[in-house]
């Protein structure tokens, strides 16, 4: 009752957050947008950046001066879109064009089985089809990824190791190559890599989330740019920025689960000396194997 009497009253707070489309109309449409905005009885929109054709640059400065003057001029609220693209992380495409190596990284496990025992054996581990699970009939691609570590387990059904018998054997890896006596019986080898493939399409060249460098390509492209434009606005007319859907990017939906679905996991430079040798050990366990005798 109190905020229908509010209402009655015309002393309401703003209900209806209505995006504002910059495609770099005239001065006039920008006044007169902004106008028939608050004659709706709204008092707070927020300004649509993605389809503007120069996001912070001359003729973005131009229309966003423009929007600033007439709120403030009505006391309304602006909130801003914080990219130029969707979604949140592309940072105007500075990753890109001044960064690449802030890039979104992957831990992806390759997978591949074999019989024993096999003394002397040698296979390729850094070369792979682009799937998850490395195939030794699948066309090599060859991919600059990284090896962050090689472990075998032994094998207790199609899809199942037990972890009891983890081994690491980084250390048998030469140039791209595994060189290692297989045990008797079937085993399952798993390669950890670093990469920046597998996610999904649509955000390729985003930024790496987990990277505090990274994020700061776009916390300067954007917010430290509009903070020193309008800082005197800030918390008064300027409200604040609205960040839509960023994200890992490591598969796209919301389908997808740990060892639930093949997909490439999240992942950062440096990540893997977060764990000791007996979590990394474990790291397998991420992909879709079944883990015998471990309880899920």
């Amino acid at each position: 009752m109190k905020r229908l009497t509010e209402v009655l009253e015309n002393k309401q707070d703003n209900y209806v957050l209505p995006f504002l489309w910059l495609h770099g109309e005239d001065e006039a449409l920008l006044r007169e947008s902004v106008a028939k905005i608050q004659d709706a009885g709204i008092h707070a929109f927020c300004v649509e950046s993605r389809p503007h054709p120069d996001f912070c640059g001359e003729g973005w400065w131009r229309d966003m001066d423009i929007i600033m003057d007439e709120a403030r001029r009505r006391s309304m609220k602006v909130w801003l879109l914080d990219d130029s693209h969707f979604p949140t992380g592309y940072a105007n495409g500075k990753i890109k064009s001044d960064h690449p190596e802030l890039v979104k990284k992957y831990l992806k496990i390759h997978q591949l089985d074999f019989v024993g025992p096999l003394e002397d054996a040698s296979f390729l581990v850094k070369w792979g089809s682009p799937g998850n699970r490395m195939s030794l009939t699948a066309s090599p691609k060859a991919v600059n990824d990284q090896i962050l570590g090689i472990i075998a387990a032994r094998r207790t059904g199609e899809n199942s190791v037990d972890p009891s018998t983890f081994v690491d054997v980084t250390s048998f890896e030469q140039d791209g190559v595994l060189y290692w006596d297989i045990p008797e019986g079937d085993w399952r080898i798993f390669v950890m890599l670093q990469t920046i493939h597998g996610g999904e399409a649509s955000t390729e060249g985003y930024l790496n989330p987990l990277d505090p460098e990274a994020v700061k390509v776009l916390l300067d492209e954007v917010y430290e740019s509009h903070y020193a434009r309008y800082r005197n606005d800030f918390g008064k007319t300027f409200a604040g920025f609205f960040s839509d859907e960023p994200r890992f990017g490591n598969m796209h939906g919301a389908l997808g689960s740990i060892g639930r679905a093949e997909m490439v996991l999240p992942w950062k430079e440096g990540l893997q000396d977060w764990f000791t040798p007996e979590e990394r050990l474990l790291l397998p366990l991420l992909s879709t194997v079944d883990a015998e005798g471990v309880e899920q």
